[in-house]
């Protein structure tokens, strides 16, 4: 009898993220917010498939010091649980409540080529019907240049 695959609760999150919310594979998708997602899918994927376990694995390593290791499996499968249970709940096709606004935006003059510049978040306002994001695109402060690199 041939058994099926176990889907870890990590795998479920991850392509709960990947595929339903970020929609990045939909290469199509090339608007909005979905431009950006696109342009930094690398950084992206990066992220939830090296970074975001790599903190859950020191978090359950230092649990498991203090707590014994059969707690620690038990808290990183749950911990995954917890990300996709707030995810599908709060996100219902793609329909968060949440507006993303360009609250202003630096821009050079004359085709002059100036400093490198990113969207960087301004203020999370609560909005009628949901919340409201405000970016800026302007060039790092010094102590933003530090902190991001």
């Amino acid at each position: 009898m041939a058994t099926t695959p176990t889907i870890t609760a990590q795998v479920r999150f991850l392509s709960l993220l990947k595929h339903s919310i970020l929609k990045l594979d939909l290469a199509e998708l090339d608007f909005g917010i979905y431009r950006i997602l696109n342009y930094r899918r690398t950084q992206i994927l990066g992220f939830l498939d090296d970074t975001l376990p790599a903190r859950v694995k020191v978090w359950t390593g230092a649990l498991a010091q203090s707590s014994g290791r059969q707690l620690a499996d038990s808290e990183a499968d749950n911990c995954y649980y917890h990300l996709h249970t707030f995810f599908a709940r709060y996100w219902d096709e793609g329909d968060a409540q949440m507006r993303f606004v360009i609250e202003s935006a630096d821009i050079a003059q004359d085709n002059a080529k100036g400093a490198a510049k990113n969207f960087f978040p301004h203020a999370l306002l609560a909005v009628e019907g949901g919340f409201e994001l405000r970016w800026q695109w302007r060039a790092a402060t010094d102590a933003e240049n530090k902190r991001y690199k």
